[in-house]
């Protein structure tokens, strides 16, 4: 008996000792599921920020992209001029040209009226070269300050082409050139 009482002695010395350990681990599972309850929190907060980033960066790069748009549009515009080369008779006929002031049919301004659809556009940084065809007479009728051009000849003293030597230059005061040949 005394043995036995020694067993169930030491039997609840052990049961004792495994049910403080128990409790002891659920506690800390129970604190352990405290915190991954708040790990889900900060994760699902996490989520919608990242949520909420995504959307400002979606509308960044859209504002972006129109924002390049407008710029490449600008940058077209800026760089966009309109050009033509004809006769006395052809421009006047197609309604580039006018003559005012006129005296008994003698002497007289000539008017340019702009028509863009009635000239060539292009690109003031990839044109700087107008060929005239080898005319014996050249008349730029357009405003355009000297020294950004020449008026280039052949051999046989005829007008070959015009050549544009400082684009921005020339092109500031009109974004019409109109050359009169003969």
């Amino acid at each position: 008996m005394k043995n036995s009482n020694s067993k169930v002695s030491e039997f609840k010395k052990t049961v004792e000792s495994l049910t403080e350990e128990m409790n002891k681990k659920n506690d800390e599972i129970s604190s352990l599921k405290t915190k991954l309850e708040q790990m889900d929190v900060d994760m699902a907060e996490l989520n919608e920020k990242i949520d909420g980033m995504s959307e400002d960066i979606t509308g960044l790069e859209t504002e972006n992209t129109e924002k390049k748009e407008v710029i490449s549009e600008q940058d077209k515009k800026l760089h966009t001029a309109y050009y033509i080369i004809g006769n006395k008779a052809d421009l006047t006929e197609k309604g580039i040209i006018s003559t005012e002031g006129k005296i008994l049919g003698i002497g007289g301004v000539h008017k340019i009226h702009p028509k863009a659809e009635k000239f060539t556009e292009i690109d003031i940084r990839e044109l700087t070269q107008f060929s005239l065809n080898s005319v014996k007479k050249a008349l730029i009728l357009s405003q355009h300050p000297t020294g950004s051009f020449t008026l280039d000849k052949d051999s046989d003293n005829k007008f070959e082409s015009i050549t544009i030597s400082d684009p921005d230059k020339f092109w500031s005061m009109s974004k019409y050139l109109v050359i009169i040949t003969k």
